[in-house]
């Protein structure tokens, strides 16, 4: 993913098996104040912690939050990658998190947001 910024100290524990197009990962990936990006997105995730959790077919996030924009998201969900193609639910609830967009423009905004769909189609709903 070239235009994701990722990096931090992480503790993995896992199992790897299978081929790149039908993976079978089992373990837990432990994060401790981690920190990402994406290139287009207005806000970063710093101090990240929590665990990924994989069984055979899908990864979920356990405990896991993140320091956004001056306030705490707490995300969760998972990502089923099995089957072609890969699908994902994720939701991030937040009390306060403030995002600067367009530039020049600053909004301070809570509530929670769920992510579902597959790399080609993706819906987000406020919950």
């Amino acid at each position: 993913m070239p235009d994701l910024d990722a990096r931090g100290p992480a503790q993995i524990n896992a199992s790897f098996e299978g081929t790149l197009d039908r993976p079978r990962i089992t373990g837990r990936v432990h994060i401790e104040n981690a920190f990402a990006r994406a290139k287009d997105f207005p806000a970063g995730l710093s101090g990240m912690v929590g665990d990924v959790v994989f069984d055979a077919t899908r990864l979920y996030l356990e405990n896991m939050s993140a320091e956004s924009g001056g306030g705490t998201l707490h995300l969760s969900g998972g990502v089923n990658y099995a089957e072609s193609p890969l699908r994902y639910d994720v939701s991030a609830r937040t009390d306060r998190v403030r995002i600067r967009y367009p530039e020049g423009m600053s909004w301070l905004v809570g509530g929670s947001l769920r992510l579902t769909g597959t790399p080609a189609a993706g819906l987000l709903l406020e919950e």
